[in-house]
C-alpha cells in the first residue's frame, strides 16, 4: 500500500510501498471486529473478570462502591459495546459476574449491562436507517429491505407482528446488532417500533 515513508533519514514526504497483512473473512475497526459480538463479549468477560475494586481499611460506602462501578466497569462496557453490542443472553451472562463482584462487597442491587446493550444495539440500529450521510443511509436501508422480503414475508421486522419472531439464527446473513436490537424491541412490555414515516416515495409515484 502506498504511503508516506517511517524510515530514518528520509523525508517522510517520500512515498513508499508498505506491507499490510490482511486476515481473511475478518474486518476490524477501531479495535473492534465487525459483526463480532462473541469477541466483543470475550473481551468484556475478561476485563470484567480481571477487575480488581480498590481496598478501604473502612468499610466502604455504598456510594463510593457504586461510582467505582459506572466510571471503571460500565463505561468502559458501553465505549465497547457502542461499536459492536453483544446478543442479549451474553450480557445477561455479564451481568451475573458483575453481581457476583457487587454481591461479594455490599450485597446491593448491580447495574446492567444488559439494558446497556439493549438501548446500544436499539440506538445505533435507529441511527444506521436514518444516517446523515445519503449513502450509508441507502445501505442501511437496502439491508433493511434484504431483512423484510428475503425472510420475513415482506413484514417489516421492527415493527407490528414483525418484532413477534425471533431472527437469532440469521446472525451472520444480517448485522448481529440489529438483531439484537430488533430482540430487545420486541421484549418490552410495550413494544418498542421503528416505524416508516417517510413518504415521499408514495407522492413521487402519483
Amino acid at each position: 500500500m502506498p504511503s508516506i515513508t517511517d524510515r530514518a533519514g528520509v523525508s517522510p514526504m517520500t512515498i513508499t510501498l508498505h506491507a499490510v497483512p490482511v486476515a481473511k473473512e475478518e474486518l476490524e475497526f477501531l479495535r473492534a471486529r465487525v459483526d463480532d459480538p462473541a469477541a466483543r463479549f470475550n473481551e468484556l468477560k475478561c476485563f470484567i473478570d480481571e477487575f480488581q475494586t480498590p481496598k478501604f481499611a473502612l468499610r466502604t460506602l455504598i456510594t463510593l462502591v457504586r461510582k467505582i462501578l459506572v466510571q471503571n466497569v460500565l463505561s468502559r462496557a458501553r465505549a465497547l459495546l457502542a461499536l459492536q453490542p453483544i446478543s442479549q443472553a451474553d450480557a445477561e451472562r455479564l451481568d451475573s459476574l458483575i453481581a457476583l463482584k457487587t454481591h461479594q462487597l455490599l450485597g446491593f442491587p448491580h447495574l446492567t449491562v444488559f439494558d446497556t446493550n439493549a438501548s446500544l444495539a436499539v440506538e445505533g440500529l435507529a441511527r444506521d436507517l436514518n444516517h446523515h450521510i445519503a449513502a450509508y443511509r441507502k445501505m442501511a436501508r437496502i439491508t433493511l429491505a434484504d431483512w423484510q422480503c428475503s425472510i420475513n414475508g415482506c413484514v417489516n421486522p421492527l415493527d407490528g407482528a414483525g418484532l413477534d419472531r425471533g431472527f437469532s439464527r440469521y446472525r451472520g446473513r444480517h448485522p448481529s446488532a440489529w438483531i439484537t436490537a430488533q430482540q430487545a424491541m420486541g421484549s418490552l412490555g410495550v413494544k418498542l417500533s421503528l416505524r416508516l414515516t417517510d413518504q415521499r416515495p408514495r407522492s413521487d409515484a402519483r
